[in-house]
């Protein structure tokens, strides 16, 4: 099974992007999402790692749905595949894991969280 779920906030707006192939305009939406953890104290004050997590979306109902509400700072569970690519074709070509959320993986919701 391949597949990630993610929940975090949204770094910025939603970067939503048309690209033309086979003469057909698709819309694809990046995402950046950041995940804090909980890494204890120091000096009496909680610290925190925060992580960050790039998504391409290519549901299109999905790329309409964060053009409209995926706005920074919203709080968001993200479900979709991973597939990993090497940068260039070099013996030590570093890898690079691709999130997306396709139009038959995944899933995006926004989570209201309690204040």
């Amino acid at each position: 099974m391949n597949k990630f779920i993610i929940s975090g906030n949204l770094g910025a707006d939603a970067d939503i992007r048309e690209r033309e192939r086979n003469g057909e305009t698709r819309r694809q939406a990046f995402i950046r999402v950041c995940v804090e953890s909980y890494t204890g104290q120091k000096d009496g004050q909680p610290t925190y790692r925060k992580d960050w997590f790039s998504v391409a979306v290519f549901n299109q109902g999905l790329v309409n749905y964060l053009e409209k509400h995926g706005k920074k700072g919203a709080f968001v569970l993200v479900e979709g595949e991973m597939e990993q690519r090497r940068v260039d074709d070099t013996r030590e070509a570093a890898v690079e894991t691709l999130m997306r959320v396709t139009q038959s993986t995944g899933s995006i919701e926004l989570v209201n969280r309690a204040s």
